[in-house]
């Protein structure tokens, strides 16, 4: 009977948010749909213009240093209007397609990256604003947990398309899907609908006010890390070193256990697969028992234990079941320190989602440029796996 139960508040929960909150969705699903079949590639296709781990860790780096100083010095012009932000962050994504498909040499591992930076900042910032605002407190795990889902679950089919489109068409053509699609998403973020006969963007709620929204901008400095927790300052952080180790390690690694794209493709969805549902359910669940940091913490360890055994994985198949666990459940950990920190905000959300975004991407920094360390000293790549794994060892200390 609790099973049902909760099933049927689940389900619920899902219309309510795509009744009041559609637009935000849907913007997400767009990008959703560009980048998980578009943008996971873009390491494979580096290694298929003749460029090594290396360079591949240089382009990153490049990214993630962009967007460390854009949230940190530029933070008041992605605060001053939330959907001019978000589509200057579209746009950014869409440029960046754009140079993969023109740009070849040096050009290409330098120039791409700085509109990947943009677009992170640019985009999210705001969008993670809104979410903030629209999700209540009583059911924040769960209705964070909604969102943070598109991701993976669009990832489950994304990559597996985008191999597809490679072999049967070209890269050319899975960057021009990507524009397309982001086209989409820049035509809805553009355009106005009347509330009280009044024009406002589609994408922000009619129970928000873009003005009360943008109250940071301006000259004030939106830029503080002085009101977050410590604790969670160093889970940020720690989250991003993670990610960056494997925004290089996940495709990377699996396509030395891949024949090719389309099969490399099918080991992403797999390992989206496992994550999509552990998201929404353990966020509810922690509305239900209100200890959000002991499931944090179990999922911590079990995504070290199969980063662990995916950096010793010996064949396909012991890689496979290591990345499957680590990917299950690793979903956890961004959704519920997201959720942490709007829960313990002491200041504005717009302040803790430039924060966020601040200590996210100088950990990938960080964990790029560690793991760019350990391929100069001819370290294999699937060592960098344990820089991951010793990364989310330290949220078990997150309270």
């Amino acid at each position: 009977m609790q099973a049902m139960t909760a099933s049927s508040d689940i389900r619920g929960y899902f219309t309510d948010m795509a009744q009041r909150h559609g637009a935000l969705v849907f913007a997400q699903i767009v990008v959703a749909a560009a980048n998980t079949t578009a943008n996971a590639f873009v390491m494979i296709y580096l290694l298929r213009q003749g460029f090594d781990y290396t360079g591949c860790s240089v382009f990153l780096l490049v990214g993630f240093g962009v967007a460390a100083l854009l949230a940190s010095i530029g933070s008041n012009l992605v605060a001053r209007d939330f959907v001019t932000s978000m589509i200057v962050g579209t746009l950014a994504m869409m440029t960046y397609y754009v140079s993969l498909m023109l740009l070849s040499g040096w050009a290409l591992l330098l120039v791409p990256p700085i509109f990947l930076g943009i677009y992170i900042v640019m985009f999210w910032v705001p969008y993670n604003s809104l979410i903030s605002e629209v999700t209540s407190k009583e059911k924040r795990g769960a209705g964070v947990g909604a969102y943070f889902l598109v991701f993976p679950a669009v990832s489950t089919v994304g990559p597996v398309a985008g191999g597809l489109i490679i072999s049967l068409g070209s890269y050319e053509m899975l960057f021009a899907y990507g524009v397309g699609v982001l086209a989409l998403n820049l035509a809805f973020l553009s355009w106005p609908r009347l509330v009280k006969g009044r024009r406002q963007p589609m994408i922000v709620p009619e129970r928000l006010q873009t003005a009360a929204l943008n109250r940071e901008g301006g000259s004030k400095r939106v830029f503080d890390l002085s009101r977050i927790d410590r604790r969670l300052v160093r889970g940020l952080f720690a989250e991003g070193v993670q990610e960056g180790v494997l925004w290089i390690g996940l495709p990377v690694l699996s396509f030395e256990f891949a024949a090719n794209e389309t099969e490399l493709g099918g080991y992403l969805s797999l390992f989206a697969f496992w994550g999509a549902i552990m998201t929404v359910v353990l966020g509810y669940l922690s509305d239900r028992i209100k200890d959000r940091v002991r499931i944090l913490r179990v999922s911590a360890a079990f995504t070290v234990c199969g980063l662990v055994a995916a950096a010793f994985a010996y064949d396909a198949g012991a890689y496979i079941m290591g990345m499957s666990v680590a990917n299950f459940s690793l979903a956890v950990v961004p959704a519920f320190l997201f959720t942490m920190l709007v829960d313990r905000s002491r200041g504005s959300p717009t302040r803790d989602m430039v924060a966020r975004e601040f200590l996210l991407n100088s950990g990938r920094f960080v964990g790029m440029g560690l793991t760019l360390g350990l391929l100069v000293l001819d370290c294999d790549l699937s060592t960098s796996l344990l820089v991951a794994a010793g990364a989310i060892a330290t949220i078990v200390a997150v309270r």
